[in-house]
């Protein structure tokens, strides 16, 4: 739990963008910004898309930041995976994504490449100070 919240700490802003862009979603003020784009329920179903398995692979499977070379076609299939639930929900119909779409898929990224900063113990670090002195 605690790497989720330094994770969290370490990148505000975006996670604070999807915050804010999952209220504009909810309240529907963003129709007339992005025309055509669907709101609502698939705006809760992105992060739990997204965010979800972000931090399935990051800290279940891999447990330490995934490789950049990883990294890169995972993002692609969770893109593509994405469209493809989204054609399975809608009947085919056509999707355009909102903008909450691409800053869940950053987010997504964020986790995946997150380093937490390593903990040093009280102790450990007091005794080394008295072996310097």
């Amino acid at each position: 739990m605690r790497n989720i919240l330094d994770l969290i700490k370490k990148n505000q802003i975006i996670f604070g963008l999807v915050v804010v862009a999952f209220l504009l979603d909810i309240t529907g003020s963003m129709r007339s910004v992005m025309p055509g784009a669907i709101f609502g329920l698939p705006s809760a179903l992105a992060i739990i898309f997204f965010l979800g398995a972000a931090l399935f692979v990051r800290f279940l499977i891999t447990r330490r930041p995934v490789h950049l070379a990883i990294t890169w076609p995972l993002m692609i299939v969770l893109y593509f995976g994405w469209f493809v639930l989204m054609a399975a929900l809608s009947d085919g119909a056509s999707y355009r994504p909102s903008i909450l779409v691409w800053l869940c898929l950053f987010a997504a990224f964020k986790t995946l490449r997150f380093q937490p900063e390593p903990v040093i113990e009280k102790n450990a670090a007091e005794e080394s100070n008295e072996k310097n002195s």
